[in-house]
C-alpha cells in the first residue's frame, strides 16, 4: 500500500553531460538563450507559479481510489553554490487546499542551470527535466543519477526523455501559453496476459514548459498489480496532475 510520503518521493518532481549518456551534443559555434531553447525554463528569484493539483491513490488492498485536489507555489526564493561550485536556485514549494486558504512552506528542492541543460533535485533524486538545443524529437536520458537498481525506484530505469510539440500554444484549462515545449518521459506498460506474469505494471510522465514562464504542466502516474501477491488484481499506485493557473 502506498503512503503519501512514498509520493513525495515519486514527484520528485523533479538534474555533468555525457553524449553517450544523455543524447547531449557538442556547440561547434556559441549559440544564443533563444536559440538554445533556455527561456523554456527560466530562473530568477522572485519568480513563481502556481498549480492546481488533482492526485489520485490507488490502494491495493480493497481496490478503492482515494482522490485529493490542492494547490503549490513553486517560487524561486534564493541562491546557492553547491558541492562543485556550480550556482543554483532554491525553489520553496508552498501548498493549501484552495484560494481561501493561507500558504504554508511545504519543502524546498534545486535548480542547477548549467551549459546543455537543467539540473532538478527533489527528495534527494536528482534529474535532467530540460537539455538544450530545445528541438522537436531531441532526446535524452533524465534518470541516470537515479539508482534503478533498487525496488523503491525501479519504476524510473530506462526513461528516455523525447521534446515533441516545440513552439506550439497549450492551455491548461485554467490559463493559455502560445509558446510551449512538451516532454514525453515515458508512456510504457508492462501487461503481460500469461497467468504466471509476476506483476503487471503502468507509467506515464509527461511535462510542458512555457516561453518565459516554465514549467505549467505535469502529469505522472504509475500503477502496478502484484498478480503472484494478489487474489483480487487490485491495484496499487498513484496518479498527480498539476496544471499552472497563475504565474508573474
Amino acid at each position: 500500500m502506498f503512503k503519501t510520503a512514498d509520493v513525495k518521493k515519486w514527484m520528485g518532481v523533479s538534474l555533468l553531460c555525457s553524449a553517450a549518456l544523455w543524447g547531449c551534443k557538442d556547440e561547434t559555434e556559441p549559440a544564443t538563450d533563444v536559440a538554445m531553447g533556455r527561456e523554456y525554463y527560466p530562473v530568477q528569484v522572485g519568480k513563481f507559479i502556481e498549480y492546481n493539483v488533482d492526485s489520485f491513490f490507488l490502494n491495493d488492498f480493497d481496490c478503492s481510489t482515494t482522490p485529493a485536489h490542492y494547490q503549490v507555489r513553486d517560487e524561486v526564493t534564493d541562491t546557492f553554490t553547491d558541492n562543485s561550485g556550480q550556482p543554483g536556485f532554491i525553489v520553496t514549494r508552498s501548498k493549501r487546499g484552495d484560494s481561501t486558504q493561507l500558504w504554508g512552506q511545504d519543502k524546498a528542492y534545486y535548480v542547477t542551470p548549467l551549459t546543455t541543460r537543467m539540473e532538478s533535485s527533489e527528495d534527494n533524486l536528482r534529474f535532467i527535466k530540460v537539455t538544450f538545443p530545445v528541438k522537436n524529437n531531441y532526446t535524452w536520458k533524465g534518470n541516470v543519477y537515479i539508482n534503478t537498481n533498487t525496488e523503491e525506484y525501479q519504476f524510473y530505469a530506462d526513461w528516455r526523455y523525447k521534446y515533441q510539440q516545440v513552439g506550439q500554444p497549450y492551455n491548461t484549462g485554467f490559463k493559455e501559453f502560445t509558446n510551449t515545449a512538451s516532454v514525453l518521459g515515458i508512456d510504457h506498460s508492462d501487461l503481460d496476459t500469461t497467468e504466471i506474469a509476476p506483476y503487471n505494471s503502468y507509467t506515464y510522465f509527461a511535462e510542458v514548459y512555457a516561453k518565459d514562464v516554465g514549467l505549467v504542466s505535469r502529469e505522472f502516474t504509475y500503477w502496478r498489480i502484484d498478480t503472484a501477491l494478489s487474489d483480487n488484481n487490485c491495484k496499487k499506485g498513484f496518479k498527480i496532475i498539476m496544471k499552472a493557473y497563475n504565474n508573474n
